[in-house]
């Protein structure tokens, strides 16, 4: 039996999108098979678990799905709410970039900038890319101008 957390049908999760303070370059994530959306650029996400706040489930996605135990801040970007999941978005924030030691939901990792992303990004990335980079510019200045990118304003 699984220990997340549900209000009714809907599973809550949380993550974000991990921000390097030292080289200001963005953490993407390349999905397994072996997950939903398999294939797509995104972000670090997972399920919340009994008794996790959300800051918990993202510093415990952290630790599992890239081998990251490090300090990190989170900054709250969004709220989405499907009809299967009610998720919270983070701005991650490190000191440095690191090296993710890659589980199975993942494939691949590359530390990037907005003018630089990997394709396909996923579709729910796509939508909150401009909300991360309103909260890196205004956490830490003004990054890139934002740009048509491959059909995407980011």
């Amino acid at each position: 039996m699984s220990d997340d957390i549900y209000i009714g049908k809907k599973k809550l999760a949380a993550g974000g999108l991990i921000y390097a303070k030292d080289t200001k370059n963005i953490l993407l994530l390349k999905r397994s098979a072996a997950v939903d959306n398999p294939f797509f650029w995104s972000e670090l996400s997972g399920g919340m678990q009994v008794l996790e706040s959300q800051i918990d489930t993202i510093e415990r996605e952290a630790s599992e799905e890239l081998g990251y135990t490090g300090a990190l801040e989170c900054h709250a970007v969004s709220r989405n709410i499907t009809n299967r999941v009610i998720y919270y978005g983070y701005l991650i924030v490190v000191p440095q970039e690191f090296n993710p030691v890659l589980q199975w939901e993942h494939t691949s990792y590359k530390w990037t900038t907005f003018d630089r992303l990997p394709q396909p990004i996923h579709p729910k990335l796509i939508s909150k890319l401009p909300l991360y980079k309103t909260k890196i510019d205004q956490l830490f200045g003004a990054t890139n101008e934002i740009k048509h990118y491959n059909n995407y304003f980011v």
